[in-house]
């Protein structure tokens, strides 16, 4: 027999061990899974309580897919059916990707100037899918860096350096023209969309970093970044590949990051060559030019490669903020891989569907190139002076970007809480509370029947100045709009204009029964994927 003392010991140890062994482990388990479920419970009862505000008592969605069969994002009828929408919801309405991920989905300007007003950052989707590509450029990127990089990105686009930019535009219609005059002779219906990919490539490359392409040979910067532009659409779609480690083992990953490390490394040889240029002290191949901005009065100086003009890289090296501090070489490459994947697709299939609907309508058509002709007289090239001179031919771009928005949607994941309301529930107030994600559908709103009168129709007239008086500012918004709209849009206008111009003062788009129809699909952008044929024949 032990003597008492010990057992008291051995019975104090017993209890101890036990609750080490047993209890411990129980309380921890439950302190860590209340730790991190804790934060998911509370975001799943804010989005259904947002979606009870927003939606009532539908039961629209399917308890485990949500929306994602009624809506597909990778399906014309997707976006068809969220048009559709806007007869029953007319301002939004809450879109579940599944059981636990909801977006509150827009389309009607007295909701979406509210979210586009303020400089938001992006969805998750951006960072987690976009930034591998495009870095942390203009449209990835937030908060402070955005907002310091857009301030120092705005040169850009000053009003001489666009002027610069039409003669290249100009000399690379010659390339087009030659084109037109192939496919007029065969007789053939031929794809547009490819001619206007190749051409904006073109045009991005010579003004964006002064380089000469040659098409059709080798592996070009465009060819790799439509590649990767469609691997990065796939990998969106497919959750599982949202995680890194899970998607740089499959084939598409490895594909995807094999592109990106090419374009880093042929974009840092080339910003790298310049930069050393327009930093030595004693070259005699470059020159001081001053570009000035008569919208604001300033004047910038720049050094350029002497007897050329200021290209896109040329500002990005030199731009300084009120400090004195620059853009390192990495922030230049996210701006330059930026700049291209997001102006150059996009801007090839805004002028390929406007192709299209001219090609349906010869009367418009015609009064067209008849404005261009009295503009332009018999002078070979287009200066951005005569844009103003250009108004119906703006109308009927504008109408075409109103009914076939190549860029269809945008996203927000707002910081705030925020308040929203609509007129169709008498202005009662919604309160999205922060961290909530929004999808402000571009495509749904340009065809809203409370907003525009026979929207289906392609009517250039709904953009002459007398019909867009009273019309909500954010009823139209191809580009985007508020703070962070499209800072390029203006480079994309008047590329557009040029092209067509030359086209129209030369040659009729016409369409017959042979002509097949194009396939819309929502991508990135919104494009075709059987290409968008047209003929032509010579006026």
């Amino acid at each position: 027999m032990l003597p008492e003392g010990e057992t008291s010991t051995s019975t104090f140890q017993f209890v101890l061990s036990y609750l080490l062994a047993y209890v411990l482990p129980v309380v921890v388990f439950s302190t860590v899974v209340v730790k991190y479920s804790k934060p998911f419970v509370q975001k799943q009862l804010r989005l259904r309580r947002t979606a009870k505000l927003v939606d009532g008592d539908s039961k629209d969605g399917h308890w485990l897919y949500g929306h994602l069969k009624k809506f597909p994002f990778d399906k014309y009828e997707g976006l068809l059916n969220m048009f559709g929408m806007t007869k029953t919801q007319p301002a939004l309405f809450s879109y579940w990707m599944g059981p636990l991920e909801m977006f509150m989905h827009m389309y009607h300007p007295d909701v979406v100037k509210t979210i586009l007003s303020k400089s938001s950052p992006k969805g998750e989707g951006y960072q987690t899918i976009m930034s591998p590509l495009l870095g942390q450029g203009l449209i990835v990127s937030n908060g402070e860096r955005w907002k310091r990089h857009r301030r120092l990105l705005t040169p850009i686009f000053h009003f001489n350096i666009l002027q610069q930019h039409c003669e290249v535009f100009n000399t690379n219609c010659e390339r087009v023209i030659n084109w037109c005059e192939e496919v007029a002779s065969s007789g053939r219906a031929a794809d547009i969309a490819d001619l206007a990919s190749e051409t904006s490539y073109k045009n991005m490359m010579e003004c964006m970093m002064s380089q000469e392409v040659d098409l059709g040979k080798n592996e070009d910067y465009n060819q790799i970044v439509r590649e990767a532009a469609q691997i990065m659409m796939l990998r969106w779609f497919n959750p599982l590949y949202h995680y890194d480690f899970i998607y740089k083992m499959t084939k598409d990953g490895k594909r995807f990051y094999a592109i990106t490390n090419k374009i880093q490394k042929k974009v840092g040889e080339i910003i790298a060559e310049r930069r050393a240029l327009l930093e030595s002290v004693e070259s005699d191949l470059v020159e001081t030019t001053r570009v000035d901005d008569k919208a604001t009065g300033e004047s910038f100086d720049f050094r350029k490669r002497k007897g050329q003009y200021v290209d896109f890289l040329d500002v990005l090296i030199q731009t300084k903020d009120q400090s004195g501090v620059g853009l390192t070489d990495r922030d230049v490459m996210d701006e330059v891989r930026t700049f291209f994947s997001a102006g150059q697709e996009t801007v090839a299939y805004a002028l390929s569907w406007f192709i299209y609907q001219l090609s349906k309508h010869p009367d418009f058509q015609e009064r067209c190139r008849q404005e261009i002709n009295e503009a332009i007289g018999s002078r070979p090239e287009i200066k951005i002076s005569d844009m103003n001179n250009l108004p119906y031919l703006t109308q009927c771009l504008k109408e075409s970007l109103r009914l076939m928005p190549v860029i269809h949607f945008v996203a927000r994941q707002i910081d705030e809480d925020m308040t929203i309301s609509h007129r169709f529930n008498d202005y009662k107030e919604i309160k999205l509370e922060k961290g909530q994600k929004v999808t402000v559908n571009i495509f749904a709103m340009h065809r809203h029947e409370e907003i525009w009168k026979n929207p289906l129709e392609y009517n250039p007239e709904r953009f002459a100045p007398e019909n867009m008086v009273g019309r909500p500012s954010y009823a139209f918004i191809p580009f985007s709009a508020g703070p962070r709209n499209c800072l390029g849009q203006h480079f994309a206008m008047h590329q557009m204009r040029v092209i067509i111009a030359q086209i129209l003062r030369r040659y009729e788009i016409y369409r017959d029964e042979e002509t097949p129809d194009p396939k819309p699909i929502p991508g990135l952008s919104l494009q075709s994927e059987n290409g968008i044929m047209v003929k032509l024949r010579p006026v």
